[in-house]
């Protein structure tokens, strides 16, 4: 079974009860690439809701849409939007999806996720 390996404590648990749930739902594939972003979302206020809310899914579907959240929030926080406020009105959302489309039509602008950069500071 595939774990987080640092430290302890009540995020850790049920971050390691979001990866068990996704390890059962996914392949081992999936499950390595999940385990990553997860991990990178750990820090982030709010995680322990979305670890909850992932390894109380149901069915693999609601498990897809619980990790398309966590995507989400990773390529925000790689920008520097903090997702948990984002999503929390729909005006903030249309605001920064507005922005997004600017920057995604701007010559000059590359967009890469938060892994891609976590990557790069490894190096």
């Amino acid at each position: 079974m595939t774990s987080f390996d640092n430290g302890g404590g009540a995020i850790l648990d049920k971050a390691d009860k979001a990866l068990q749930k996704v390890s059962q739902l996914l392949t081992e594939r999936e499950t390595q690439l999940w385990q990553n972003r997860l991990e990178q979302v750990r820090q982030m206020p709010g995680a322990s809701l979305k670890f909850r809310r992932i390894a109380n899914a149901p069915d693999r579907e609601q498990l897809y849409d619980y990790l398309a959240e966590i995507r989400y929030a990773l390529v925000f926080a790689g920008i520097g939007f903090h997702p948990w406020v984002i999503f929390s009105d729909k005006k903030i959302l249309t605001g920064v999806t507005r922005f997004l489309e600017f920057l995604k039509d701007q010559d000059n602008i590359r967009s890469e996720t938060a892994h891609f950069y976590s990557k790069l500071l490894a190096n």
